[in-house]
């Protein structure tokens, strides 16, 4: 099922690519914070996204952090890959908000082993701010829910094994 939903993303991805009038690649920092993580953190990650008009957009992105889980040996890295679909507009010159939604995939490293990699979705907001013809700068926040298999019980992510969090992304995108 998992494989399935990852090649049904890359097929929609790869079929708005072909329509697209723009597209975006870059990199981000991000901090995790909110929901069910103990202590805030600092990631990074890029994306790649394509403009199917002047409003609506899809956006591929992938983020990696890692939080220190409170009371445990154990550290919680994870890396998620997310596909968003993203309805926007101008809101002054070389100022566009949009607001988004989508799906994830969600690694979680070898060192949680106990912890199985999980699907999960996500609800976004940001802001992007054109510096010049080829360049922008944005900051997003991104609320995700993962259900996860957690048949260990090393770490507690919340009363119904459901790992919500928020992240903030903030970096630079190369516009083509």
């Amino acid at each position: 099922m998992k494989k399935l939903v990852l090649i049904m993303a890359i097929l929609t991805l790869a079929a708005t690519y072909s329509i697209a009038e723009g597209f975006k690649i870059g990199a981000h920092g991000a901090y995790a914070a909110e929901g069910d993580i103990d202590d805030e953190t600092i990631g990074y990650g890029g994306q790649i996204a394509a403009e199917v008009n002047s409003v609506l957009s899809l956006e591929l992105s992938g983020t990696t952090w890692t939080e220190e889980r409170e009371g445990k040996d154990l550290d919680l890295e994870v890396s998620t890959i997310a596909l968003t679909v993203r309805i926007g507009g101008d809101i002054a010159e070389n100022v566009h908000t949009y607001v988004g939604a989508g799906g994830n995939y969600n690694f979680f490293d070898e060192i949680a082993e106990e912890v199985d990699d999980s699907l999960g979705f996500h609800a976004a907001a940001g802001l992007e701010l054109l510096l010049a013809t080829h360049l922008e700068l944005f900051a997003e926040f991104r609320y995700s829910f993962i259900d996860v298999d957690n048949d260990e019980g090393n770490f507690h992510f919340g009363d119904d094994d459901r790992f919500e969090f928020g992240l903030l992304r903030a970096g630079i995108n190369l516009v083509l």
